[in-house]
């Protein structure tokens, strides 16, 4: 290491406007077997340790020929938040530090000789993580190793890339593998010629405003090796307005042109120095040609590319220049598609012929496309009218957690199952681009982009048709209280020492003011995130002829603190945005339905409901109980009934009401599982056919008895289909009998569940409840006994007609005898009769990812180590925090030490060979 050591002192000078990193020996071939020394410079890259004083750390591994691509690291030397002697780097001065990999490349990460090493990956941290010294754009840095015996020729400096002041001095750097003869040209001009030798050095001020390639050419005999930099001087921002008409984000003028725009003046009116666009059409090269106009009365950057190829996939993204020399480089907010480094690798045939991601990008990518082919929407979806918003049953499902394969496209294979069983909508949990591929998507990164884990975009519209043609309305649930660090909004105004929004992010709150928010919160008074929003509502009703909207936690539209804003505490601005919020979406569909998560509070949501929208209630409680045949204080369901309201007994987010059943039912209710499913249809029929629409969540209607919590919160559950419940009899009785209950309301009788009228018995500790509905003439009645002992109803007066049982008359004021749990259903009108349904569902032609997967994680409570026991092998595992923030990263274990984090919530992504799977810890 002194060796070393002392030579790079000797070498020093020649590193300064250098690559991130360079290396010694300059060239590290496959077959090289002895140290190599790693020299980072600080001053390149993003920045990140510019100036830095304390201690440096390499988070390393290396990518190998069994990595799927250049974000799977294996080997990882420590994890994230491991200060390992082995990674700590020597400060050299200057902004240079130093690692050394010794005794070997192999040795040091203990790569197996069964697995070729092609290249080293770093990112640079301070020893608690933050500041990070990463490539130019937050990019991974790699070296490359070289094919033992080529001729090589590489330029160490200048940067492969980058923006450069008037009057810099730029030092060429450049090395050969053999002597050969050497010769530097500078936008084709030969500049520097060395004879015979390995290295040439060269320095050139450059002032001249203009784009400079500049090529290393070297010759040896018959061999010729190249390399290539490109630099740029840019003009100052040219000024002009945003020509008229063009929005931020993507403008299709023709079949061969589009204009970007994009704002970029935070908090305090301050502009960048420079935006220019890098992509396929300019091959990711900085360039004046590329530069965006500013227009400096609105904040808006603009630029059009021409030239473009009709039909073809472009990748871009924006590079920002700011004042203090730095630059980011971002996708555009707007893009309906993104490329991702990180994920896209698992999709395979989910996303047939994705385009490849580029090399020369950082983070996720945008992607425009001119002349795309249009999708042909059925007659049934142009003149589809949504259900009344008062007799809505929707079915909220997880598209990963829905079928076998786990796509949209077997969700819409299954649409016999959701029509027959009488709902007439489907809320599909979020769906807009989010941070991986494995989500409920409450971590949303792009608003109008439809994540393509679960299928393509014509897949996603092929679905909402279907539901069209079968009279079912498609709502989405979406998520517009936060975003993660990776929507191009938080990563443009970033503070990375904290982890967080900067304080002059004018989308973003630093901390939210609310107690209800999770990653980064937005500020909803600021006038761009309320145009972002509208425009997304807009975009989703119009491109994909959804018929409306859940939004997630509502009541966090506020930049009131917590003591202003918390339940009770009226908040006319939180009011005013959630109007001017349904007043877009109303405005390109004027039926449009609008649920809101708002916590029930009364004066708030009252207001809101006659404006027109929908809040929700969860009355969980009070249906687990009769889930669980416990009658006490507490299990009405009189917070059900009610109009302009989405009430329900189950959704995504609170505990199933069977698995209640199966672990605290009153007496046998626990451990019969027939008796316990035959409860199933009085709990759905009596949220069902109260006054008021109605949520359902996915296989309630079959007794779903897994926790939330199996496998993790988040986590994917066991599948009805992998269970044999489609061909289970009692799992089946449940289903048909809630399906009939189900398609009273929304099929054969729908008017009298609008126009009606309706008297109820259904408080609190009453054994038998009843919902009675009358409508010209024709009255409808629901009876359950919802004890765990048979009991006695007596029949009103008039004639009744059994509709679950083949509309048997039923004489008035007869007794009847219920048996406990048991649902009946009597109409006045013989004519009404229950719909015939199938006894089973064969779904069996796809084979599931997770058959013959097996994974155990314990403990999921810990201070030091969890150990993963699996069927397939591990090849990573990082562990994130809440706000989507990568904290640490292992190779291939089965095991890891957390005991250096602090005490909190985690979540664990493990990569195996064929999948990803995440699991939730705390650390103690």
């Amino acid at each position: 290491m002194n060796k070393i050591f002392s030579l790079l002192f000797v070498l020093m000078p020649f590193f300064v406007a250098a690559q991130v990193v360079t290396t010694i020996p300059a060239f590290v071939t496959t077959d090289y077997s002895g140290a190599v020394t790693i020299i980072f410079d600080a001053t390149q890259g993003n920045r990140g340790l510019i100036n830095h004083t304390g201690d440096v750390y390499a988070h390393t591994g290396v990518i190998t020929n069994r990595s799927t691509s250049d974000s799977d690291w294996r080997y990882v030397k420590a994890g994230w938040s491991t200060n390992s002697p082995d990674c700590k780097l020597t400060n050299l001065g200057n902004n240079l530090w130093q690692l050394d990999i010794i005794p070997s490349i192999r040795e040091f990460y203990g790569v197996p000789q069964d697995e070729n090493i092609e290249k080293l990956a770093f990112v640079f941290r301070s020893s608690t993580g933050n500041p990070q010294g990463k490539d130019v754009g937050d990019a991974d840095i790699f070296v490359e190793l070289q094919e033992a015996g080529a001729f090589l020729v590489r330029f160490n400096s200048p940067a492969k890339r980058a923006i450069i002041s008037s009057n810099t001095n730029v030092s060429f750097i450049a090395n050969a593998s053999e002597e050969a003869h050497l010769e530097l040209f500078v936008n084709s001009q030969s500049t520097h010629v060395v004879n015979t030798g390995t290295s040439l050095t060269y320095s050139q001020i450059f002032s001249q405003i203009g784009d400079y390639q500049c090529i290393i050419v070297a010759a040896l005999d018959e061999q010729v090796a190249r390399d290539t930099v490109t630099f740029c001087i840019l003009s100052t921002a040219p000024i002009a307005a945003v020509p008229a008409g063009k929005l931020d984000g993507i403008n299709y003028d023709s079949s061969t042109e589009v204009t970007l725009v994009m704002y970029a003046k935070d908090k305090n009116g301050v502009l960048p120095d420079n935006v220019i666009v890098v992509g396929d059409f300019n091959d990711w090269n900085y360039s004046n040609s590329y530069q965006m106009k500013r227009d400096g009365t609105t904040g808006r950057w603009w630029v059009t590319v021409d030239n473009l190829t009709a039909g073809e996939e472009y990748a871009f993204q924006y590079v920002v220049k700011k004042s203090d020399g730095s630059t980011v480089q971002i996708s555009d907010a707007y893009t309906e598609k993104v490329l991702d480094p990180w994920h896209d690798r698992y999709l395979g045939d989910i996303y047939p012929n994705l385009k490849k991601y580029p090399e020369q990008a950082s983070g996720l990518v945008s992607i425009l496309q001119t002349d795309k082919p249009q999708f042909e929407w059925s007659e049934a979806t142009l003149n589809f009218v949504p259900p009344h918003k008062d007799n809505l049953v929707i079915y909220e499902l997880w598209v990963h957690d829905f079928s076998k394969e786990r796509t949209i496209n077997e969700v819409t294979a299954r649409l016999d199952y959701l029509q027959n069983l009488g709902v007439n909508a489907i809320e599909l949990m979020p769906i807009h681009e989010f941070d991986g591929n494995i989500s409920w998507g409450y971590n949303p990164n792009h608003f109008f982009a439809a994540d393509k884990a679960y299928g393509t975009k014509d897949d996603y519209k092929r679905f909402i048709d279907s539901c069209h043609n079968r009279g079912i309305a498609v709502l989405l649930d979406v998520v517009y209280n936060h975003a993660t660090r990776l929507h191009p909004f938080a990563k443009l105004y970033w503070n990375s020492a904290n982890n967080k929004t900067a304080a002059n992010n004018p989308w973003f709150n630093v901390d939210a003011p609310h107690p209800w928010s999770v990653f980064h919160d937005f500020n909803h008074t600021f006038s761009g995130t309320k145009e972002h929003v509208k425009r997304s509502l807009k975009y989703w009703l119009e491109e994909y002829k959804i018929d409306g909207y859940r939004l997630d936690l509502t009541k966090g539209f506020t930049q009131r603190s917590s003591n202003e804003s918390t339940a009770g505490n009226y908040d006319a601005d939180r009011i005013a945005i959630l109007k001017e919020y349904y007043d877009a979406a109303k405005s390109a569909k004027n039926d449009v339905i609008f649920i809101l998560e708002h916590f029930c509070a009364d004066s708030e949501e009252n207001e809101l409901a006659n404006y027109g929208m929908l809040p929700w209630r969860n009355i969980n409680n009070a249906y687990s109980q009769t889930a669980m045949g416990w009658l006490r204080d507490g299990d009405s369901f009189s917070g059900a009934n009610v109009k302009n309201r989405i009430s329900y007994a189950e959704s995504h987010d609170e505990e199933r009401n069977f698995f209640k059943a199966k672990e605290w039912g009153n007496s046998f209710i626990s451990t019969d599982e027939t008796a316990r499913l035959s409860r199933v249809p009085a709990n759905l029929a009596f949220i069902s056919l109260l006054q008021g629409s109605k949520m359902i969540w996915q296989f309630g209607e079959l007794g779903y008895d897994f926790s939330i919590d199996y496998n993790g919160r988040t986590g994917p559950k066991p599948l009805p289909e992998n269970l044999g419940w489609f061909q289970n009899e009692t799992r089946m009785n449940a289903y048909k009998n809630s399906a009939r209950a189900i398609r009273l309301r929304t099929e054969l009788r729908p008017e009298i569940f609008t126009n009606g009228t309706i008297n109820v018995s259904i408080g609190s500790g009453v054994k038998v409840r009843t919902i009675v509905w009358e409508y010209n003439g024709t009255k409808i009645l629901a009876v359950a006994n919802f004890d765990i002992t048979n009991q006695n109803y007596t029949m009103p007066a008039g004639s009744w007609y059994d509709y679950l049982n083949n509309n048997a008359a039923q004489s008035g004021n007869s007794s009847i005898t219920l048996q406990q749990g048991e649902l009946r259903i009597f109409t006045t009108d013989n004519t009404i009769v229950a719909p015939t349904l199938p006894d089973d569902y064969p779904y069996s032609e796809v084979v599931d990812v997770y058959d013959n997967f097996k994974c155990t994680v314990f403990p999921t409570i810990t201070n030091s180590e969890i150990y993963i026991e699996s069927s397939e092998n591990i090849r990573q595992i990082d562990v994130y925090s809440l706000r989507s923030e990568k904290i640490m990263s292992f190779g291939s274990r089965n095991s890891i030490n957390v005991s250096a984090l602090p005490s909190g919530m985690y979540l664990m992504v493990v990569t195996f060979d064929k999948r990803q799977e995440a699991f939730k810890f705390i650390r103690k």
